[in-house]
């Protein structure tokens, strides 16, 4: 009885991720039961993207001035190239945050969501 209860609780909880999209990997990480802030992000997003060069930084800008959609329908090897940075950048920025104090606290029907497997397995350590 138990395990259909979980198995109903865990579909209507998919269910309402699939209609709204689930929440944000930065919502789970907290310090102290508060949320990261702002700030914290955009420290370590800017501490990490200074870092990945001149390249990036021109990639980005790019993406900015023309939209990421254009630059993916006009220059596609260019956003899959911008793309790869932002995928290497990723846990970089996740030890950022934790080394700012912050834990990774996502619940475990939020790691199911199959757009969140990857960031979950990513930030793993950060627990």
């Amino acid at each position: 009885m138990r395990l259909i209860i979980l198995s109903l609780s865990l579909l209507i909880l998919g269910g309402c991720y699939l209609a709204n999209g689930s929440p944000q990997a930065t919502t789970y990480f907290l310090k102290n039961s508060r949320q990261i802030s702002y700030d914290d992000m955009k420290y370590c997003t800017n501490k990490v993207y200074k870092s990945l060069g001149i390249r990036f930084l021109s990639l980005s800008n790019k993406g900015k001035s023309e939209g990421l959609a254009n630059m993916k329908y006009n220059n596609p090897s260019e956003y899959q190239e911008y793309s790869k940075y932002l995928d290497y950048a990723e846990p970089i920025i996740s030890q950022c945050y934790f080394e700012l104090g912050y834990k990774f606290t996502a619940p475990y029907y939020w790691c199911i969501a199959e757009s969140n497997m990857e960031t979950c397995k990513i930030n793993q350590k950060y627990r």
